[in-house]
């Protein structure tokens, strides 16, 4: 622990220490293939999985009669919010109400076109 008195180093932990953190997410980490194959038998298995992970915060570390707080804010997801921004459909978009944008005006109505006029058929039989 570090502070305006000096540093404090514990060997391997130092009495009365404590880490406070909130949790910011929960996603899945990344594709782990796994590969089994035996030689000549023709026999290969590809598998694999995605752990799950929790990403944290530190809010605060407090030693013996010392503590250090982090003022901010968190950004609680729900399940579904998470599973969308993972699959890249929900883009991550600071809400602000400057950034809206104003409604589109109504379009009057285009005019009708007079029909076309039809050509002479007569014209092109007097071979």
């Amino acid at each position: 622990l570090g502070g305006d008195k000096g540093i404090t180093l514990g060997a391997p932990l130092i009495d009365g220490a404590s880490v406070a953190a909130t949790l910011v997410e929960t996603r899945k980490g990344e594709k782990i293939k796994i590969f089994k194959k035996i030689r000549r038998q023709g026999y290969r298995r590809t598998n694999g999985h995605r752990q799950m992970e929790s990403v944290l915060r530190i809010t605060g570390i407090e030693g013996a009669g010392e503590t250090a707080k982090w003022e901010g804010k968190t950004e609680v997801l729900t399940k579904l919010e998470m599973n969308a921004r993972a699959r890249g459909l929900a883009p991550r978009v600071e809400a602000t109400e400057e950034a809206a944008p104003a409604p589109k005006a109504a379009k009057a109505p285009a005019a009708k076109k007079a029909p076309a006029k039809k050509a002479a058929a007569a014209s092109t039989d007097e071979a």
